[in-house]
């Protein structure tokens, strides 16, 4: 999570995609290290939470932070995971007010992907997890309750665990931003050039009416 990306580590590309959801809160569960990277500079709705039992694997940071959930349901996020959109967020629990599912998950290009968001119905259900797993057996549990929601953004199918993955995503991450710059570009008026003169125009003409 402290690999950097850009100028940036990865996390904090995370941190500030949740930040800019709709979400009351974002809870961080983390090695020592990474919390206390994030001390400094942590906004007021972020809260960070060391797993002193990281050895007994994922499934033990997934259930310190659903214990730590104040809400109603949980967007349950990677720490990898970069290129996630904030609209992506908001499409999630806009998915999960509309309708009665108790599990949301976002689909891209065909596949499943992350975050996806648990009601606290299901905390009790995760907490039974153990070892190096993450809510996969919950949601395939409860297959009656999951809804689809169909992204473009493909951050949810890319977290980034090795050096091809994080070439990747600098690559994603270039063109997202040349695709922002360009309509901008585009809508700027051309300036005449030296030497260049801008062709005269006269008074506008009136349309004569009947």
């Amino acid at each position: 999570m402290l690999a950097r990306l850009g100028e940036r580590p990865v996390l904090s590309y995370v941190m500030a995609s949740f930040l800019a959801s709709r979400l009351d809160e974002v809870v961080v569960v983390a090695s020592r290290e990474v919390a206390e990277s994030l001390s400094l500079s942590r906004p007021p709705r972020v809260r960070v939470f060391v797993n002193s039992d990281a050895a007994l694997g994922m499934s033990s940071s997934l259930k310190l932070g659903l214990a730590k959930v104040r809400g109603k349901a949980a967007v349950v996020g990677l720490g990898d995971q970069p290129l996630l959109l904030p609209s992506t967020i908001d499409e999630i629990v806009a998915a999960y007010e509309n309708s009665a599912a108790l599990i949301v998950v976002p689909v891209c290009q065909g596949r499943r992907g992350n975050p996806v968001l648990l009601d606290r119905a299901l905390f009790p259900e995760v907490m039974k997890i153990q070892g190096d797993k993450g809510a996969r057996s919950v949601i395939a549990a409860n297959r009656e309750s999951v809804k689809e929601v169909t992204v473009s953004d493909e951050g949810v199918l890319l977290d980034v665990d090795t050096e091809s993955d994080l070439r990747k995503a600098e690559l994603l991450l270039e063109g997202r931003t040349k695709r922002r710059r360009s309509p901008a570009e585009g809508r700027r008026r051309r300036l005449p050039q030296t030497g260049e003169r801008s062709s005269p125009r006269g008074p506008p003409r009136r349309r004569s009416t009947s």
